[in-house]
């Protein structure tokens, strides 16, 4: 099952590859979905989630937030969780979509992964530049790190107690999941791409056509070089690591060394990646500032207060905040 920029979400015979069904939705859907007994969950950027019949692609139920949905809806339990552009972590019922809780960032919700869900805590991210622990039942938040400027646009990677997030301020960082405290950073390019731990390594890419393999104390053991950059989330099987690259090219790695196996090159005309979040919706922002501050540093300055509501109904239908207008960028 896929969703596509043509509004519809599709369900594909794996053995022949012909449609089963198609369900429409009023808008454009860039991230995947998840499935669970019977059914698939997945978000539009009309700003709805949709639960959808998987055999008949009949429609259960939809649920409409405050503006278009740029995440994977991660399911855990009887709960399912997603983000939106209206600032908001929701968890919701999985049976009616009934709202359990859901929690306020400071920025658009954005990711292209499933959300960690460990140890009571959903671990989110947002474009305000902090990194979330929520806790599960209640929806309170537990701590936040902030991390530099530029936001987040995937969730981070838990293992053994600690976290590994990509922040687009070039750094990927080591968290304590219990405590949120920073236990290392790794100072490379523009990350975008979620990391990944194999084994007793962390694989991850970026924009600057590298990929990377650290002990997970934080030291480079390995980096291989494309051409392109590299914002897949890699795969890992019997020793060897799989992404793709903007160079055109999926490559395969062995895993301890990082020396090339092989390279699958889809066409030298037509770049094919997996699509960054923060791509999905290009965003104006408008201000009063004159052109000369523009152009410092201070543009990119977060303000975690505008925009935000201090009520929520959970009868209405949210409009998309003043500040921006939204479209997509292809």
């Amino acid at each position: 099952m896929i969703g596509s920029h043509d509004y519809k979400f599709y369900a594909i015979n794996k053995k022949t590859g012909k449609i089963v069904w198609a369900f429409q939705t009023g808008d454009k859907i860039g991230m995947g979905g998840g499935a669970d007994q019977g059914f698939v969950y997945f978000g539009s950027k009309d700003g709805y989630v949709y639960a959808v019949d998987i055999s008949k692609g009949k429609e259960k139920w939809r649920f409409k937030t405050g503006g278009p949905i740029a995440t994977s809806v991660t399911i855990f339990g009887n709960r399912l969780f997603f983000g939106s552009y209206d600032n908001y972590i929701y968890c919701l019922e999985k049976a009616s979509a009934k709202v359990i809780w859901r929690f306020r960032t400071g920025d658009e919700v954005l990711s292209d992964n499933p959300y960690r869900i460990a140890i009571g805590k959903i671990y989110v991210t947002s474009f305000d530049s902090n990194v979330y622990a929520v806790d599960i039942e209640t929806g309170k938040e537990v701590w936040r790190f902030r991390t530099g400027k530029y936001g987040h646009s995937s969730s981070p990677f838990f293992h053994k107690g600690k976290l590994y997030t990509a922040c687009r301020d070039g750094i990927l960082y080591c968290l304590d999941a219990e405590t949120g405290k920073e236990i290392w950073r790794f100072k490379t390019g523009n990350i975008v791409a979620q990391p990944a731990v194999f084994g007793d390594k962390l694989y991850f890419g970026n924009d600057d056509g590298n990929f990377h393999c650290l002990d997970l104390s934080g030291k480079e053991i390995w980096r291989f070089r494309t051409s392109g950059g590299v914002y897949t989330y890699p795969l890992f099987h019997k020793g060897r690591v799989y992404f793709g690259s903007m160079d055109c090219h999926v490559y395969c790695l062995d895993a301890e060394t990082g020396k090339e196996i092989w390279r699958f090159q889809t066409s030298t005309l037509t770049q094919s990646d997996i699509g960054k979040p923060y791509d999905m919706f290009e965003v104006v922002v408008k201000s009063e500032k004159k052109e000369e501050e523009m152009q410092s540093e201070d543009r990119y300055g977060l303000n975690v207060s505008i925009g935000l509501r201090d009520e929520y109904d959970t009868n209405s239908e949210y409009q998309v905040k003043a500040e921006y207008q939204q479209k997509m960028k292809y």
